[in-house]
C-alpha cells in the first residue's frame, strides 16, 4: 500500500470521516497539503490510475484503514471510488470538472424526474435517478460520482435516506411535498 501513499494521506488527513468535514472543507484541505507539498498533485493522479487499472485492488479495506470510511461492511469499491472521485475529481482533472451551470441543470434535472416520480411512494434510488438521466443526450456518458452533488444541491426541495442492503450503502431521494 506504500505505492498510494498520497492518496493514502489525502482518504486520512484530508477527507477523513473522523474531521466530520463538508465536501468544501475537505477539497480546502487537499488543495492545502498539495500547497504545502505534503501531497503531489501529479503522483496523486498517477496513483489514482493506477489503483484504478488495478483490478486487485481492494478500494474498500484501502478507504476504511486510512479512514475514508468507517462501514467496511455496507460499503463497495464502487461506492469509494465515487467518494473519491466526488471529492478530488475537480482538483485530478480540472479539464473534465463540469462547471457550475451544468450542475445547476443536472440539479434541476433531477429535480424535474423526483417531482413525477409516484412509485414507492416518491422515493427513488439514486442508481435510478442516473439511468434517467443519461437517457437524454446531453447527459449520456455523465460519471456517476456528479449524483452527489444533486442532494446538496437542492436539499431545500429534497429528502434523503439511506438504507443497507447487498452488502452497500443505497441512498435514495425524494421530491418534499410541501
Amino acid at each position: 500500500m506504500k505505492k498510494y501513499k498520497n492518496l493514502a494521506y489525502i482518504f486520512q488527513n484530508d477527507l477523513s470521516y473522523e474531521l466530520e468535514i463538508s465536501r468544501e472543507e475537505g477539497i480546502s484541505f487537499v488543495k492545502n497539503s498539495i500547497n504545502d507539498r505534503l501531497v503531489n498533485i501529479d503522483d496523486l493522479r498517477i496513483e489514482v490510475d493506477c489503483a484504478l487499472n488495478d483490478k486487485t485492488f481492494d478500494w474498500v479495506s484501502f478507504a476504511y484503514e486510512h479512514k475514508l470510511i468507517w462501514d467496511i461492511d455496507s460499503t463497495s469499491d464502487k461506492n469509494v471510488i465515487e467518494l473519491m472521485y466526488y471529492c478530488i475529481w475537480e482538483l485530478l482533472y480540472p479539464e473534465k470538472a463540469m462547471e457550475a451551470l451544468e450542475i445547476n441543470d443536472l440539479v434541476v434535472k433531477a429535480l424535474v424526474i423526483l417531482k413525477g416520480y409516484e412509485s414507492n411512494d416518491g422515493w427513488m434510488l439514486l442508481e435510478d435517478i442516473y439511468k434517467e438521466i443519461r437517457k437524454t443526450g446531453k447527459y449520456h456518458s455523465l460519471q456517476y460520482h456528479y449524483m452527489y452533488y444533486i442532494y446538496p444541491n437542492a436539499i431545500s426541495q429534497l429528502e434523503r435516506k439511506n438504507e443497507r442492503g447487498q452488502g452497500k450503502e443505497i441512498l435514495y431521494l425524494k421530491y418534499k411535498d410541501y
